[in-house]
């Protein structure tokens, strides 16, 4: 059972792919603003994140967007604190350029990207491998350490 976030400007979405994880047994907050996101991020931890990666502000003057949220992710990262995996979802990525978007969210460390449309048992397939990657990084990491160890 993981802790997961999501941050998904469109409620309907949010709530039923919240739903469908829960019935799957995670844990799961949602989130429908960057600003939020990040305020939950810091009062307490998650094993995965799940992140719209395009997000429409409802404020001209506060301009919101998943990879605000993902830079936030990676300055903790750059301070030490190992955030937790992202799987990135988008509906927004012209026809031939899915393979070029994939990979410029790598850049902000997204492991895994679905595109909108998909149906529930992807996303709980596409959560299932994002923390099985993670474990396994983990582990590789542990093992690494403890061979260093004198």
């Amino acid at each position: 059972m993981a802790q997961i976030l999501i941050l998904e400007d469109n409620h309907i979405l949010a709530d039923s792919w919240r739903q469908e994880l829960q019935v799957s047994g995670h844990q799961v907050e949602t989130s429908y603003s960057s600003s939020e996101a990040m305020a939950l991020a810091d009062a307490r931890s998650f094993d995965l994140f799940i992140v719209d990666l395009v997000i429409e502000s409802h404020d001209p003057m506060k301009p919101d967007s998943g990879r605000r949220f993902l830079k936030y992710l990676r300055s903790l990262d750059a301070a030490d604190v190992a955030p937790a995996p992202v799987l990135g979802v988008s509906g927004l990525m012209p026809m031939g350029e899915e393979k070029a978007a994939r990979s410029s969210f790598k850049v902000f460390g997204v492991e895994q990207v679905l595109m909108k449309p998909f149906a529930p048992q992807d996303l709980v397939l596409a959560v299932e491998d994002v923390l099985a990657n993670a474990a396994a990084k983990r582990r590789f990491t542990q093992q690494s350490q403890d061979a260093e160890a004198p």
